[in-house]
C-alpha cells in the first residue's frame, strides 16, 4: 500500500511538472540603469525603512502582469504614455516576483553587477513566452477581432498566409481554427503594433477587443513672437497644434532680434496634447536722441508710433532691429527716420527740426517762372524747400496768362502743380498776322498766275497765226501751241485757287481784327481786369 501511494504521488508530481513546462512564462530581456532619468528624484518616495525609493520601469507585452509587493515594493503605478509599470522599490532589492493569469509564478534575480540605489531609475523589459500547444487539434473553434480604430491589419504567429483586417469575424467567414492558444499582431499606420495571446475553444467564438494606441501625440505651440521659427528633428513646425511621433529631441525656437530658446522636448505616444508656451527674450540695446538745434528740445519722440519721451532722450532700452523714429513739435516739420538698433550697445541719433517742407513745383507746359511771395525761386520743374504756412504763388510764361494763387504749405504737402492757359490777346495777334500774310500771299500768287496766264494766252494766239501760214515749221508750232495750252490751264487754275484763298483769309483776317478790338482792360483795386469778347 505504501508503494502504491508513493507511485500516485510521483505521478501527480510529474503531471504538475509537465503542466508547468507547458505553461506560459516570463522572460526578462534586459535590466539596465537609466542615468539621465530623474523621475525618482522628483518623486522622493520613501519605503518602510525611511529610505528613498528607486524606480524600476517595467516595459512588457504581457497584459495583467502582477508583482509581489511586500516587503521590497512600496508602490506600483500603471502608466499609459508610454505604457509602463513603475515599481517604487527599496534600495538593494535583489528579487522580483512576477505572476499572471496563465503564467507560472517566477522570481527574477537582479544581476550582481547592478546595485539598485536610492533615487535612481532602472528599466526592466519583460516579454511573455507562450505555450501554443493545442489540447486536441481535431477540435475547432472561431475567433473575432474588433479594433479601435478599425481597418487594422491582422497577422498570426506561425501562419504567414493569414492576412485579415478589422473587424474580422471567423464565424461569418466560416474559418475554423484548432483549439488552443494563438498569438496575433494587429497593426495600423500611425499606431503602435499590438500583439495579444488568446484561447480558441471548441465550438465557441472568442471575441478579442483591441484598443490601438497612437504612435504620436500633439504639441500645441504658443510662441511669442508670431514670426518665430520652430525647429524640431530637422523640420519646421507650425504655430499651434502639430502631430509628432513619439520622440525625445532638442527643440529650437528662434526669431530675428531675439535670443534662441533650446530645450529637450519629450513627446510620448498616446495621442494626447501637450501645450508648449514660450516667450522669447528680446535682444536689446540703448537709444539716445540728441538735439542738433534748439527747436528740437522738448519735442515728442515716437518709436514705432509709441510715445517714449521727449528730446533729449538718454539710454532708452529698445529691442534690436529696424524701428521707425518720429520726432514732432507744433509749428515744425516732423522728423521721420528709419533707425537700426544694434543689441548690447548704445545707439545715438541726432535730430534737426525746422519749419521747411520740400515741395515739387510742376506746370503744364513746363518752363514757367516761379515766384513765392514775389521772390523768384526758379523755373518748373523744380523742388525747393518752403516754410510752413500761407504763401502767394505766381507762375509766368511767355504766351500764357499768369497763374496767381494762395498756397498753404503743410507737413503733408509734397507737390504744387498747375495748368497754364494761353494768352488770348497774343494768340489772336498771331492769328491776325498769319491771316494777313496768307491774304497778301494769295493776292501776289493770284496776280502772278493771272499775268502768266495772259502771257501764255498771247503765245498761243501768236503761234497759231504763224501756224496758219507755215510750211516747214508747222509741226514745231503745233507742239508749242499744245504745251502753252497746258501751261495756261495750270496757271489759270492757280489763279482761281489763289483768288478763292484770298477771300478765305480775308474773312479770317477781319474776324481776328474784330476779336482784338473787342478786348478790354478795366482797372480795379486788385490790379487790371482783363476781358475779351470773342465771336464765333
Amino acid at each position: 500500500m505504501s508503494k502504491f501511494k508513493t507511485a500516485i504521488i510521483t505521478l501527480c508530481f510529474l503531471q504538475l511538472f509537465s503542466l508547468q513546462m507547458k505553461a506560459d512564462k516570463f522572460q526578462v530581456e534586459s535590466f539596465t540603469k537609466d542615468e539621465k532619468d530623474l523621475a525618482a528624484r522628483k518623486a522622493e518616495l520613501k519605503d518602510i525603512n525611511d529610505d528613498y525609493c528607486a524606480i524600476i520601469k517595467v516595459r512588457t507585452n504581457v497584459d495583467g502582469i502582477l508583482f509581489k509587493t511586500y516587503p521590497d515594493i512600496t508602490k506600483i503605478e500603471y502608466k499609459s504614455n508610454p505604457k509602463e509599470i513603475w515599481l517604487y522599490v527599496s534600495p538593494g532589492i535583489k528579487l522580483i516576483t512576477m505572476s499572471g493569469t496563465g503564467f507560472v509564478t517566477q522570481e527574477y534575480v537582479i544581476p550582481n553587477s547592478i546595485k539598485v540605489e536610492s533615487l535612481s531609475v532602472y528599466v526592466m523589459v519583460v516579454n511573455g513566452v507562450y505555450d501554443f500547444t493545442g489540447v486536441n487539434t481535431n477540435d475547432l473553434g472561431y475567433f473575432k477581432v474588433i479594433s479601435n480604430p478599425p481597418g487594422a491589419q491582422i497577422s498570426m504567429e506561425g501562419n504567414p498566409a493569414f492576412k485579415e483586417y478589422t473587424p474580422y469575424d471567423g464565424l461569418a467567414k466560416k474559418q475554423q481554427w484548432p483549439i488552443g492558444k494563438k498569438r496575433i499582431f494587429v497593426e495600423l499606420k500611425d499606431y503602435n503594433q499590438k500583439d495579444t495571446v488568446f484561447l480558441i475553444e471548441k465550438d465557441k467564438v472568442n471575441e478579442i477587443n483591441i484598443n490601438l494606441v497612437p504612435a504620436y501625440s500633439y504639441v500645441d505651440f504658443k510662441i511669442t513672437p508670431k514670426n518665430a521659427t520652430i525647429r524640431f528633428e530637422d523640420k519646421n513646425l507650425y504655430h499651434g497644434k502639430n502631430k509628432i511621433f513619439k520622440t525625445n529631441s532638442e527643440l529650437l525656437i528662434s526669431a530675428p532680434n531675439y535670443y534662441d530658446h533650446k530645450q529637450t522636448l519629450d513627446v510620448p505616444d498616446g495621442g494626447d496634447t501637450q501645450i508648449v508656451e514660450i516667450e522669447l527674450i528680446p535682444i536689446t540695446g540703448t537709444l539716445s536722441i540728441i538735439a542738433t538745434n534748439n527747436n528740437a528740445i522738448g519735442a515728442d519722440i515716437f518709436i514705432d508710433e509709441l510715445l517714449v519721451g521727449t528730446v533729449p532722450l538718454n539710454n532708452f532700452t529698445i529691442q534690436q532691429g529696424e524701428h521707425k523714429l518720429k520726432v514732432s513739435k507744433n509749428g515744425l516739420v516732423t522728423f521721420v527716420q528709419n533707425i537700426k538698433i544694434i543689441g548690447n550697445q548704445e545707439n545715438s541719433y541726432p535730430v534737426l527740426l525746422d519749419n521747411l517742407v520740400s515741395v515739387k513745383f510742376a506746370s503744364d507746359p513746363w518752363g514757367a517762372s516761379i515766384f513765392v511771395d514775389d521772390k523768384f525761386i526758379g523755373t518748373t520743374p523744380l523742388e525747393n524747400k518752403i516754410s510752413l504756412g500761407a504763401h502767394n504763388i505766381r507762375l509766368e510764361k511767355t504766351g500764357y496768362n499768369k497763374h496767381v494763387a494762395k498756397f498753404d504749405v503743410k507737413e503733408s504737402t509734397t507737390i504744387y502743380e498747375c495748368k497754364l492757359t494761353p494768352d488770348a490777346l497774343i494768340a489772336e495777334k498771331k492769328n491776325l498776322v498769319k491771316n494777313n500774310i496768307m491774304r497778301y500771299s494769295s493776292v501776289a500768287l493770284f496776280g502772278s498766275a493771272f499775268l502768266y496766264s495772259g502771257y501764255q494766252g498771247y503765245t498761243i494766239y501768236d503761234n497759231y497765226q504763224k501756224y496758219q501760214v507755215a510750211t516747214d515749221q508747222a509741226t514745231q508750232l503745233h507742239q508749242d501751241i499744245i504745251t502753252s495750252r497746258n501751261i495756261l490751264f495750270v496757271s489759270g487754275s492757280v489763279a482761281v485757287l489763289s483768288g478763292v484763298s484770298y477771300f478765305i483769309f480775308q474773312n479770317k483776317y477781319k474776324k481776328s481784327k474784330s476779336r482784338i478790338q473787342s478786348l478790354s482792360f478795366i482797372p480795379t483795386d486788385q490790379g487790371i481786369y482783363f476781358s475779351m469778347k470773342i465771336n464765333f
